[in-house]
């Protein structure tokens, strides 16, 4: 009878074990708050940009891609699940928009070392063909140390203006 007690509790055990739902972490231990939006190089980049064009554009940066480019509708959900994950995780650096409608009128990358990477350049390719496909504008900079805002201004003026283009053209690796 004790043998049978045993084996009972032993049983008991296990199924505790085996079948205990494991706890999940609270919030605070899975996150952190980000101190900061933009690198500083990025930082110091929004500057130029908001001394280059704040007056005609909205200037708003780290946007998702899938919240400027969407995944058109198909009968193929497994295709358009694969399409959505392909941008889903990707940012541009920053978006300029139609002050008056919010419209995005180009996005700008900022092309720091990590381009020369293969990874990013394939990333690289793959935006740049993206944007040529749905006939966004897409400017790319070079990080440098300095930045003449007339030059960006320009830049920007020629890209946008370039809007009117085939897509080929429009997208533009300026300011290096």
């Amino acid at each position: 009878m004790l043998v049978i007690i045993a084996i009972i509790g032993v049983v008991v055990v296990l199924a505790l074990l085996v079948f205990k739902k494991p706890s999940t972490p609270n919030l605070s231990q899975l996150y952190q708050k980000e101190n900061k939006l933009f690198s500083p190089a990025e930082r110091s980049f929004l500057g130029i940009l908001q001394h280059a064009c704040a007056n005609d554009y909205i200037i708003l940066g780290k946007i998702r891609v899938a919240d400027i480019i969407a995944v058109k509708p198909t009968k193929n959900r497994s295709l358009r699940q694969k399409s959505f994950n392909r941008i889903s995780s990707k940012h541009f650096d920053f978006v300029l928009c139609d002050k008056n409608d919010l419209s995005v009128q180009c996005v700008i990358e900022l092309d720091d070392k990590s381009h020369q990477k293969n990874k990013r350049q394939q990333r690289d390719q793959f935006l740049d063909e993206l944007c040529q496909a749905v006939k966004l504008t897409l400017v790319r900079f070079a990080v440098k140390r300095s930045y003449v805002v007339s030059q960006v201004r320009d830049s920007l003026a020629n890209a946008l203006g370039a809007s009117q283009e085939p897509p080929s053209t429009q997208s533009t690796k300026l300011a290096s």
